[in-house]
């Protein structure tokens, strides 16, 4: 197993779409745990209002994950996902703040992808 970061957001987006599928995914399994307590934290966040704490954890913390090559390649496989809907999504919007916002959840996604994509390659399987 190896370690890795993601900032709070990419994980988010990325287990949402894990948490879609019907038949859940060994990255799902593995991370649930890590998962409930964030989303506990974050649901109390917005209920409490408190939208400049939940931005923070959102946007400038980061999640550590033990992961395998299978859980990687997981991850990826959703973000690739992800990022197509966010696709489909920006060709629709005409509001210029909500497609800043899109491209660069977008972007950074894309780049986890990659960087996810890169750490799988290396890994035994």
């Amino acid at each position: 197993m190896i370690e890795i970061d993601l900032t709070v957001w990419q994980f988010v987006r990325i287990m949402v779409e894990l948490e879609r599928r019907k038949s859940r995914s060994l990255a799902y399994k593995l991370w649930q745990g890590a998962w409930e307590e964030l989303d506990g934290r974050l649901d109390a966040l917005r209920a409490g209002n408190k939208m400049d704490e939940f931005s923070n954890l959102m946007m400038n913390q980061e999640v550590s994950l033990q992961a395998e090559k299978i859980h990687l390649t997981e991850a990826a496989e959703a973000a690739e996902r992800v990022i197509s809907v966010i696709g489909k999504t920006l060709s629709k919007t005409r509001d210029t703040k909500a497609k800043d916002e899109l491209m660069f959840e977008q972007a950074e996604l894309s780049e986890v992808n990659n960087r996810l994509k890169m750490i799988a390659r290396n890994l035994p399987s």
